[in-house]
Formats: C-alpha cells, structure tokens, sequence
C-alpha cells in the first residue's frame, strides 16, 4: 500500500467551484488559454479547456484580475471529455488569490 496515494498526498483540501481562468504560459509565445476550474485548493486547481499545454510547462493563472504564477502538473484527454483536463499547482499559498480559506 502507497502510503502517498490519494488525499494524504495533497496539501490541501478541494472545494468544487466553477471559475474562468486565463492560463498564459511564462515560455515561448505568450497564447492565453481560457480554462474553466472545476476544482480549487489552497495550492492550486483542476481546469478543463479546448487545447492542452504540455507538464511541467511555467505559467501565469489569472482570475477575477488577480495573477499567481504556477505550473501544468499533468494533463488528462478522455473521450467523455471536449479538450483536456489540467492541473495546475502553486508554489505559494493561494487563499488570497481564490479569496477563501481551505
């Protein structure tokens, strides 16, 4: 048994919240990609979009005219789904940037 596997691993809890998102990556050409949460923790988020970015990619979140730089922890196409699924972590507490506490 994995002693990290699931909830023990995260840092935070989720809470279910649907908000629009500008994802714009750090490298490269600077192409926004508007994402929906459906997901968000004190130390980042779940996102579903039309067009992927790959992991490990810098990137700067933006909501509600708030910034927190952040970055792609993995991407996810299933066929139930139109586009992709990401997540997307934080380095730094992200209460302030959501305007809730976890």
């Amino acid at each position: 048994m994995n002693p990290f596997a699931g909830e023990e691993r995260r840092r935070s809890g989720r809470v279910e919240s649907k908000r629009a998102v500008l994802i714009t990556p750090i490298q490269g050409e600077p192409r926004p990609v508007t994402a929906f949460t459906f997901s968000v923790s004190q130390f980042g988020c779940a996102v579903r979009c039309a067009t992927t970015l790959p992991p490990g990619s810098l990137v700067t979140l933006e909501c509600d005219g708030k910034k927190m730089p952040a970055k792609v922890t993995f991407v996810l196409k299933s066929s139930a789904l139109e586009g992709f699924e990401l997540g997307i972590a934080f380095d730094a507490d992200g209460c302030e940037f959501w305007g809730q506490k976890f």
